[in-house]
């Protein structure tokens, strides 16, 4: 049942009384006084008292009643009001059942932070109501709810992982969303019931450690306000530790120690922390080096730190003759798509090199024309060869020779060697136009470049 607002907007003493009378006689089942006390003030404008009509008359069984009274306070903005129409809508009580009302409703309490209304927008790209089909929106907005303590939105999100709805399937990260549930209805509340059915059965696909660390993930979650929860593990228990002596037996990072390097790097700047990864890395200390260019690339996003986590892995974390290549796509392509340069270099060469993803010449080229339009001369120098060999591109020795030729304007060593061994290919009239092509490349700041 919903909850009635204890409150009444400010008003004379006699606004109160009402409001007082009204209480005493809802909180006694007397359901018709109380709708006579509170019914003068709704009818004056009073939005909590609107939503608390509707609330008498659902209890009353009057769907219509309640719906209008719901609306009335919907439309100033109450976003409870708001979450409890939509729910009208999406039932068809009281009102024509329509998913494209419940989802308007909705979506105005998910704007407002409404922890219902988000999980019920959740709900509605999840099944596809009002809207079209989109999981990764539903999981945006169950997560929101869920990171609101709301035990509804948690087994939903717990299920999508667990499940792998639209997803990967993450057992670990379902774990943890269906101990929350389990724990915020309480673990012999009737709700907590398919949490607890679902945690039962994923708990049996899982190892001990997988378990373990499900469950410190949950109490950390809490702990911090629902602040450290997905965001703050992802990448330990994803990333292998090799060439490091194993901190656990599972052989990941140890949470305990990333907890102590997110506390303390609260407390001190981005240039500090990444300082101190980079003299971490220099000194060989890859563990260090990890959790500090971590808490920067997975807790705040930052680019350059998702660099330096995809170099660590393609290095083989210190052990360079087993490298993680997977580990390291996954990281230069989040910093490539903040569009920056040296990693769209990296990812380039790993889709040409098909080096943790299968070969792709046509996303190696992709990724160096990113980079290169950025002035990177490496890049340029790859996109000279592609061309030159035609991966990925049509073959084109002019093509070649202007990208050769912008790449050794802009230091590259070997390029100025290539452009000339291209020029051997060439006519005069043709070479004429490519170094001309490469000027307006240069001149037009990577904007016109002979494509």
């Amino acid at each position: 049942m919903l909850a009635i607002v204890l409150a009444v907007s400010a008003g004379s003493i006699g606004m109160a009384q009402d409001f007082d009378k009204g209480m005493a006689a809802y909180e006694a089942g007397d359901y018709l006084t109380t709708i006579q006390e509170w019914k003068p003030l709704a009818e004056s404008g009073d939005a909590n008292l609107q939503y608390n009509l509707g609330i008498i008359y659902e209890a009353m069984q009057a769907s219509t009643e309640a719906a209008l009274w719901y609306r009335l306070a919907a439309d100033q903005g109450m976003s409870v009001a708001q979450s409890a129409l939509g729910y009208k809508y999406l039932k068809g009580q009281g009102v024509v059942q329509s998913f494209v009302e419940s989802l308007k409703w909705y979506r105005l309490a998910a704007d407002q932070g409404s922890a219902e209304g988000q999980r019920r927008l959740g709900d509605a790209y999840a099944l596809g109501n009002g809207v079209a089909q989109d999981f990764s929106e539903a999981l945006k907005w169950s997560l929101k709810s869920a990171k609101q303590g709301h035990a509804a939105a948690q087994t939903s999100v717990g299920m999508v992982y667990a499940g792998g709805h639209g997803v990967d399937q993450d057992k670990i990260l379902g774990y943890m969303w269906l101990t929350l549930s389990v724990n915020t209805f309480g673990a012999d509340s009737e709700h907590a019931n398919t949490a607890t059915a679902w945690l039962k059965d994923l708990s049996n696909t899982m190892t001990t450690a997988e378990v373990s660390l499900g469950q410190e993930m949950a109490n950390t979650c809490v702990k911090s306000g629902y602040i450290s929860c997905d965001e703050t593990f992802h990448f330990t228990r994803q990333i292998p530790v090799r060439g490091i002596a194993s901190e656990t037996q599972s052989g990941i990072i140890d949470v305990d120690s990333l907890e102590n390097t997110i506390n303390s790097n609260n407390h001190i700047s981005y240039e500090q922390g990444m300082a101190e990864g980079r003299d971490a890395l220099a000194n060989g200390d890859y563990t260090k080096a990890f959790e500090q260019f971590g808490f920067w690339a997975i807790i705040r996003e930052d680019a350059e730190a998702q660099l330096m986590l995809g170099a660590i892995a393609a290095d083989g974390f210190g052990d360079a003759n087993n490298p993680d290549y997977a580990s390291a796509y996954k990281y230069y392509a989040l910093a490539a798509e903040q569009n920056l340069a040296p990693a769209q270099l990296a990812l380039g060469e790993l889709y040409r090199d098909g080096k943790g993803v299968p070969p792709d010449y046509p996303q190696a080229v992709k990724w160096f024309r990113l980079a290169a339009l950025q002035g990177l001369s490496a890049a340029q120098d790859n996109l000279g060869i592609l061309y030159e060999y035609g991966k990925g591109v049509l073959q084109s020795n002019i093509l070649s020779y202007m990208w050769y030729n912008i790449a050794a304007v802009n230091g590259h060593d070997e390029a100025a060697a290539y452009r000339d061994e291209r020029a051997g290919f060439l006519t005069t009239l043709e070479i004429s136009k490519a170094d001309a092509m490469a000027r307006k490349c240069l001149s037009s700041n990577y904007q016109q470049c002979g494509y």
